[in-house]
């Protein structure tokens, strides 16, 4: 009895420690995301299907608030329909990004 009482003890010690230290990893390693991208994140879908040839919605994300690629080059979006997004997004989107936005209809690859 006595054993099985140390070893649920040192697993609770031992889940102790390892949750100390990987809640100081993820402070001392956390990492601001830029409220850009996030609110394009918001938009996409989250597949991270890669259609659009980026290897994640987040990479896609990035693309799209650095003006890089226009928000039409999520494929799951672009097929859905007409696009259109939350004003707060588009108001800080550069101007190539924002032209085929006003597109009526969707655009075919």
């Amino acid at each position: 009895m006595n054993l099985v009482i140390f070893a649920v003890g040192a697993l609770c010690f031992i889940g102790l420690v390892s949750a100390v230290l990987l809640a100081t990893a993820a402070q001392k390693f956390h990492v601001d995301v830029d409220p850009r991208v996030q609110a394009v994140l918001d938009v996409l879908p989250g597949a991270n299907c890669g259609a659009c040839g980026n290897p994640s919605c987040f990479s896609a994300a990035e693309a799209i608030a650095e003006g890089r690629a226009p928000i039409t080059t999520c494929d799951p979006i672009r097929q859905s329909g007409p696009i259109s997004t939350d004003p707060s997004i588009t108001v800080w989107l550069p101007t190539a990004v924002r032209a085929p936005m006003r597109a009526s209809a969707p655009m075919t690859a």
